[in-house]
C-alpha cells in the first residue's frame, strides 16, 4: 500500500484531503507515486466533478433544490465513507466513483 518508507500517518492525512472538494488537487500533485494516495485522490477527483457538476445544473430550474439537496446528501456520504477507509488505511471501493477512478492515468 505504501510506496516504502513513506510516514504512514502523512499518507493517510493525503488521502483525507482527497474527499475535500477541490482539497484532492494537493494529494494529486504532491503524492503521485503513493498507490494508496493516489487512488483516493482519484476517487476524491471524480466526486469533484460530480458535485460541481451538479452544483452547475442547479442553477436550471429543471434541477430543482430537492434534487440538489439529494445529490449534497450522496456526495456528503460518499465523501465520509472515503474518509474513514483513509484514516482506516485502507482503500475505499466506492460503486461508480471508482470505476471512473481507475480511467483516470496521472
Amino acid at each position: 500500500m505504501n510506496k516504502g518508507g513513506g510516514n504512514i500517518k502523512q499518507d493517510r492525512i493525503f488521502a483525507l484531503l482527497s474527499y475535500l472538494w477541490i482539497l484532492c488537487i494537493v494529494p494529486l500533485l504532491l503524492e503521485k507515486e503513493d498507490r494508496f494516495v493516489l487512488g483516493h485522490a482519484k476517487q476524491g477527483l471524480v466526486l469533484f466533478i460530480a458535485e460541481t457538476i451538479a452544483f452547475i445544473l442547479k442553477i436550471f430550474p429543471f434541477f430543482s433544490q430537492h434534487i440538489w439537496n439529494m445529490c449534497l446528501m450522496i456526495f456528503t456520504a460518499v465523501s465520509l465513507y472515503g474518509i474513514f477507509a483513509a484514516l482506516s488505511g485502507r482503500p475505499a471501493r466506492i460503486a461508480i466513483v471508482s470505476g471512473l477512478a481507475e480511467k483516470i492515468h496521472i
